[in-house]
């Protein structure tokens, strides 16, 4: 079966060879690993499934887009600014924090926005954009913004911010909400099934992700498939050929 080398908490190396999510018989049971927007999509190409504490120790998924929605003063004059922090999760799977720094211009509705971070071995590599709104408060041009950043150790963030919902009304800022994809690496405490025939990953107090969903096989005629010992059954002459699918998809 498959095995592959962890670093442990104590920071030697050891193999992972009983890792994996078996069936009683000792057959590795097959599935799919996530799309980068978080869904699962059938095909004929299965995994083994890792589910030791170790097997996302290293392996995080960076910000690359994120959605924030607020609302900036009208009242606000030229020179007033507003800050906002957002956190983003770097090429390195390390979460990090940046500020969002709306300051007014002197043109009617503008806000020129940079990114600041609070280590001085980040580099900011550029602005992060204008933000117009129009005279009845909503935004007419700037969106979305971009957070590009180099972390000191080199790790890196570009990450494009929409800010479609935001507004520009009264005297007050208001952030309303902000939402990121991205996750850390981090090891994993335990794992569930959901009613989807996903596995479910519990990294303690940082977060929970679907990491695998099995793989199911269908065929035409199920009561023609050869039986093998331990309740198995293997695709025969008049069965059909095996088609792999998920949970929840048509058929």
């Amino acid at each position: 079966g498959p095995d592959t080398s962890a670093i442990a908490d104590d920071g030697s190396t050891i193999t992972v060879q009983e890792g994996y999510l078996v069936d009683k018989n000792g057959y590795y049971v097959q599935g799919y690993t996530p799309n980068p927007d978080g869904t699962f999509t059938a095909g004929s190409t299965t995994t083994s499934l890792r589910i030791d504490n170790y097997a996302f120790a290293s392996t995080g998924e960076a910000t690359t887009t994120a959605n924030l929605n607020l609302n900036l003063p009208s009242s606000a004059t030229a020179g007033d600014a507003e800050t906002y922090a957002v956190s983003l999760v770097d090429s390195a799977g390390v979460l990090q924090t940046a500020l969002l720094n709306f300051t007014k211009t002197a043109n009617a509705g503008e806000w020129d926005v940079t990114v600041t971070t609070s280590n001085a071995g980040d580099t900011v590599n550029a602005p992060a954009g204008t933000l117009t709104f129009d005279s009845f408060g909503e935004l007419a041009a700037g969106n979305p913004l971009t957070v590009d950043v180099t972390w000191a150790g080199g790790a890196t963030t570009v990450a494009s911010v929409d800010m479609a919902e935001s507004t520009q009304y009264g005297d007050t800022f208001s952030p309303f909400n902000y939402v990121r994809d991205g996750y850390v690496a981090a090891n994993m405490i335990s794992v569930e099934f959901d009613r989807m025939g996903r596995i479910v990953g519990n990294f303690g107090n940082v977060f929970t992700r679907p990491v695998y969903q099995l793989a199911l096989g269908t065929v035409v005629n199920p009561d023609s498939l050869t039986e093998r010992n331990g309740n198995v059954y293997v695709a025969g002459p008049d069965s059909g050929d095996i088609n792999f699918t998920i949970a929840t998809e048509e058929g």
